[in-house]
């Protein structure tokens, strides 16, 4: 095990804290017999090699109870194990707890069934919340045909399959399952198994970063829940009744929130799996494709280190020709950007598509809850044939009138030159740009459902989220939504577009206006002789 996968495997096994063993003989098993001791005599030495010892003999469908919990606890686990009645429906009794638990080891044979409860309660958990949540299930059995098992379960739920061609690997979405057999993988050995198995999904850069930032999260949770304790709620309502609108109080209490999680993500341990020693350590084990950075054979390694430690500056003092040629490569060569051969280079197989997920991270609010969307400030819809963005600030997006009130939008450019957005649009990714100009505005007159609120999305027949425009004839047009910008990124479009409603027309000399452009173009070219 290299570096990478060391420190990959020791930051998942810090974030899961949870287990459930489902297994209807959990505590059949009985100890190992103690051996009836007798003194020594004077015969000769008798070996018994009658068989094998009770403890072997034992069905392998039987579980060491004891063993299995003391082993999770070794690895910081809180293991439970639930040995469920034979009247019961495992997919709703235990569902729940399932649900709640980090990892999820259930037997084949529940009541000699031949899979079936543990078929339902793995489709159940297929099924909850979408199947966004990664999690791991093991069937954990002591049937010899390993394989029947695997193949039953890939043809009785629907989008289960094998993952890399391994039959006890399967997948749907975010949720693995894996298959291991109680005669190979002893209850002494199940939690590394299982941990070996899992961060196989879960290792990389940024993972790591985020695992490592959530297990200081979940280290602080009850400092954080001190600093928002009761005797707080009076000043809560005084600041609630001083405040105007009121409205934004209760928006103004969960940033709070988030600042504190921020903090704490902040004062983690969470960048030391993104420095330049984890990248280090990630490199070694990728396929790096250096003959794209046009360098001599064996420059390659080196140079991308440099580049990965430094940035492609081509302006640096100091640096070697080999240095400069490839920052200069990769900071005037458009496909590095637009055909993602930077990211390409790097090992990544779908480039396109993992740069345009980055960017999507980096400027778009992501929805964990399916809570109906607000209008305001960086809401993007799509109406008809075009995208929209809301310019509306936040402070008049909150207490609207019930007879509505007028929201300013500005186009955005479908699949333009120059890329200001990309969102996703009912599973397809779509490049926008924002225009800045104010013939590019719309204006719609949206209602509150109640007085004094604001415009709240609501779902069509098709589940599709909207906001509903009322004509004064009575009829009704959905403007749908499509995604919302993080706050910083809404304004600094907002900001671009009020500096060009700003414009002043100036009448002045064109000698004098063409000379203070080329005055803006000497500087930057000679800094780029100097270099």
């Amino acid at each position: 095990m290299n570096a990478f996968d060391t420190a990959s495997r020791e930051v998942l096994r810090d974030f899961l804290q949870t287990a459930v063993v489902i297994d209807d003989r959990a505590y059949d098993k009985k100890p190992e017999p103690v051996a009836e001791l007798k003194a020594p005599g004077r015969g000769p030495v008798t070996v018994d090699d009658s068989g094998e010892s009770p403890a072997r003999t034992q069905s392998a469908h039987e579980l060491d109870t004891r063993l299995l919990v003391d082993t999770f606890a070794s690895k910081g686990l809180v293991c439970a194990i639930i040995a469920p009645h034979e009247e019961d429906h495992i997919a709703e009794r235990l569902g729940l707890v399932a649900d709640n638990c980090d990892i999820v080891v259930i037997d084949w044979q529940l009541f000699e069934d031949d899979g079936k409860r543990t078929r339902a309660l793995i489709e159940d958990l297929c099924k909850r919340g979408g199947g966004d949540r990664l999690r791991l299930l093991c069937v954990y059995s002591g049937e010899d045909d390993l394989g029947k098992i695997s193949k039953n379960l890939v043809t009785e739920i629907g989008g289960l399959t094998q993952y890399n061609n391994n039959p006890f690997v399967l997948r749907k979405n975010h949720v693995i399952v894996t298959i291991l057999g109680k005669r190979a993988v002893s209850e002494a050995d199940l939690a590394d198994a299982l941990l070996d198995r899992f961060v196989g999904f879960t290792k990389g850069l940024l993972s790591n970063a985020v695992l490592s930032a959530l297990s200081g999260i979940r280290r602080n949770v009850h400092r954080i829940i001190r600093k928002f304790d009761t005797e707080l709620d009076p000043s809560y309502l005084s600041h609630r009744i001083m405040s105007n609108p009121v409205d934004t109080v209760e928006g103004e209490i969960l940033s709070f929130i988030a600042g504190e999680l921020e903090s704490v993500v902040h004062q983690s341990d969470a960048n030391s799996y993104i420095d330049n020693s984890a990248i280090e350590s990630w490199m070694a084990e990728r396929e790096i494709q250096y003959d794209k950075l046009k360098c001599e054979k064996g420059e390659g390694p080196n140079l991308l280190k440099q580049l990965l430690q430094n940035g492609a500056d081509d302006t640096r003092e100091g640096i070697s020709p080999v240095f400069k040629k490839a920052s200069k490569l990769v900071l005037k060569n458009d496909s590095f950007v637009g055909d993602s051969e930077l990211t390409a280079l790097l090992g990544c197989d779908d480039s396109k598509n993992a740069d345009r997920r980055f960017a999507m991270l980096s400027t778009l609010e992501t929805r964990y809850e399916d809570i109906a969307p607000k209008l305001t400030l960086g809401t993007v819809i799509h109406d008809a044939s075009e995208y929209l963005l809301c310019l509306m600030p936040r402070c008049d997006s909150v207490r609207v009138p019930v007879e509505g009130r007028d929201f300013l939008f500005v186009r955005l450019t479908k699949d333009p030159q120059e890329v200001d957005l990309i969102v996703e649009d009912d599973g397809v990714v779509v490049d926008l740009g924002v225009s800045k100009h104010p013939y590019d505005t719309v204006v719609y007159r949206l209602a509150p459902s109640v007085a004094g609120k604001p415009v709240t999305a609501r779902k069509d027949k098709y589940g599709a989220w909207g906001f509903v425009e009322w004509f004064t004839d009575g009829s009704v047009h959905l403007l749908r939504w499509v995604a919302e910008l993080k706050p910083q990124i809404a304004q600094d479009f907002v900001n671009a577009y009020a500096s060009q409603v700003c414009r002043v027309g100036v009448a002045r000399s064109q000698w004098l206006h063409r000379l203070k452009k080329k005055e803006k173009q000497e500087p930057q070219q000679k800094k780029g002789r100097k270099a």
